[in-house]
């Protein structure tokens, strides 16, 4: 199959979205298609995304698969090429890249469980930053948790258990 990016803004336009996450936390670009080949191929050409199988609950409907683009340099990269050749979305695309211009987020950004791959291991925090983020927490400030959370690539909710005394298992008690 011969993939350009005439062919994938095309195909963005019929079968795509591209949307801000309603908490602001990112931004997601996905395809998709029952062909799941079709899929592989324009992940291939994007070197980029997740490929999600979505099973149908109606037996006469086809599995369902999505190529989800979520990571923040994968995002720009695709957005600002795909913005040139689409023309059904393009006003879509220019609102999130200008989104994507202005942040910035890590690739812990939870998606939906892929069939290709491996999620990347959880990320674990030296005692020092440890001790700084709950020092950090005891003057809460407005948007602190998302603020800690970019700084160490954490979650908000892992943020907010180290603020109530939680403390991982591996770690003891310190």
């Amino acid at each position: 199959m011969l993939m350009n990016w005439n062919y994938i803004a095309g195909f963005f336009d019929g079968e795509g979205s591209v949307h801000v996450r309603p908490n602001g936390t990112g931004a997601v670009l996905a395809f998709y298609n029952t062909n799941r080949r079709v899929i592989e191929e324009i992940q291939s050409f994007l070197g980029a995304g997740v490929i999600r199988e979505m099973p149908q609950k109606n037996p006469r409907h086809r599995t369902l698969y999505s190529l989800n683009i979520v990571a923040h340099d994968e995002l720009l990269r695709v957005t600002s090429e795909l913005v040139r050749y689409s023309f059904m979305k393009r006003d879509q695309l220019n609102g999130v890249l200008s989104f994507i211009k202005g942040r910035s987020w890590g690739r812990n950004i939870r998606t939906h469980r892929p069939i290709i791959g491996r999620p990347a291991p959880a990320k674990r925090v030296s005692i020092q930053d440890f001790r700084a983020i709950r020092q950090r927490l005891a003057t809460p400030t407005w948007g602190i948790f998302s603020q800690l959370s970019r700084e160490y690539d954490l979650s908000p909710r892992t943020i907010r258990r180290i603020g109530s005394g939680w403390t991982p298992k591996w770690m003891g008690s310190i």
